[in-house]
């Protein structure tokens, strides 16, 4: 049996997390009897462990840190001797430097980086995350094949000068079963915000804790929910609190957009969106949409939101290679916008619309066309978004193409 080791910065719920933790529990792979996954964190566990480990992939974490990195560097080199691994594949700038050199002095045979990403303006990030990205460029010809995720992603590191000739372009994949219209789901997420019209609709300054409203499972009999929702159009992004992804930005549209269209609301999720973020609160309320905004702070049940909405918004002003969120929205049958982005535009495609980067007011006026629409419309739409997913990136078709790159590295 062969053996393929994944070393990854950390197992958190960003995009690079989840994209190897549906890799790795996809039927194609967890049910290949002629390769064994097994995968080392850098930091401590995360949220993607317990699923990892849940389909029977071993996780070994290294707990590093800033004072611990030699030590954890060493014990990386101990345990790669000791797994002797076919295949190490590393994911994100971090890991693919670390990985390289010690792969390289435990004699791994081959050594392939995953980037996850395209632009990033690294004024926006530590001087560390500056100088491993300068080493990764310098050791880029080292590696024996680089996967990437977007053509944005390969044109932006080449364009940096990474030296590497065998790049292979593998795009993100989905659960189109998991990720998929529930018409319950979506009745059940807006009845925990107590949406029923204009005058009740939670905000930022009256709702002490909205990171616990139930989840589907809280909820055992939809058909009792009372209330209308159709006049509240819920636009949503979910994405964690970072620079890249630039929710002032959103937030300068969402006021624009609920000037034209009053009954709109805002939903945002992911790591850092709540009330304790100060930056973010001062923003929402200096834009005076302190009563329009619905914060959900890190959240699990991404199924049920996404199926709540009526509009996904991607608002990133870098860094995107393929952003997971565009696709499970899409999945789910939600028309998205997107700054331009990554790969954004040929992922969406007709199915819903792009806009500059940094530009609220092309944001807004994105967002207001596509709610216009009659919902007829604004579901056909999200038909042919689903269509789209479902026919380039089923989890199933991207699964086997990792296969079969796997088998030519082994080969």
């Amino acid at each position: 049996m062969k053996k393929i080791v994944h070393l990854i910065t950390d197992l958190d719920v960003g995009g690079a997390e989840r994209q190897l933790t549906r890799l790795l529990t996809s039927e194609l792979l967890r049910n290949d009897p002629s390769v064994q996954h097994k995968v080392i964190s850098l930091r401590d566990s995360g949220v993607m462990e317990q699923v990892l480990k849940t389909a029977g992939i071993e996780v070994l974490n290294l707990s590093m840190q800033k004072k611990n990195v030699v030590h954890c560097f060493l014990k990386l080199i101990k345990i790669l001797c000791n797994e002797k691994p076919d295949i190490l594949q590393t994911w994100l700038y971090h890991a693919d430097i670390m990985g390289l050199i010690a792969g390289k002095l435990a004699k791994i045979p081959k050594i392939i980086w995953n980037i996850r990403c395209s632009y990033v303006d690294f004024s926006e990030y530590s001087v560390t995350t500056k100088w491993i990205q300068k080493l990764c460029i310098a050791f880029s010809s080292k590696p024996d094949a680089i996967i990437v995720n977007s053509k944005a992603g390969m044109a932006f590191h080449q364009s940096l000068g990474y030296k590497q000739k065998n790049w292979c372009y593998i795009p993100n994949g989905f659960d189109i079963h998991l990720f998929n219209p529930d018409q319950k789901l979506r009745e059940t997420f807006r009845a925990s915000l107590n949406i029923t019209n204009a005058s009740n609709v939670p905000n930022v300054s009256n709702v002490p804790n909205v990171s616990n409203v139930p989840n589907v499972s809280d909820v055992s009999d939809v058909s009792n929910i009372p209330g209308d929702f159709s006049d509240i159009q819920l636009i949503g992004m979910i994405a964690r609190f970072d620079p890249m992804k630039d929710h002032s930005n959103l937030i300068k549209a969402f006021a624009k957009v609920n000037c034209a269209l009053p009954n709109t609301r805002l939903v945002l999720a992911g790591l850092g969106l709540d009330q304790n973020n100060d930056f973010l609160m001062q923003e929402i309320k200096k834009h005076g949409v302190a009563d329009k905004v619905i914060l959900l702070g890190l959240r699990q049940d991404i199924v049920q939101i996404l199926n709540g909405l009526d509009l996904f918004v991607l608002s990133s002003k870098f860094g995107e290679g393929f952003p997971n969120v565009l696709g499970e929205a899409m999945a789910c049958g939600i028309p998205c916008v997107s700054t331009d982005v990554g790969d954004a535009a040929w992922i969406i495609d007709d199915t819903g619309s792009i806009v500059p980067r940094e530009a609220p007011e092309a944001l807004s006026q994105a967002i207001i066309e596509l709610l216009s629409k009659d919902q007829k419309e604004l579901r056909e739409l999200g038909g042919k978004a689903r269509d789209r997913m479902v026919k380039f990136f089923d989890m199933d078709i991207i699964s086997k193409q990792y296969q079969n790159f796997y088998a030519r590295m082994l080969s």
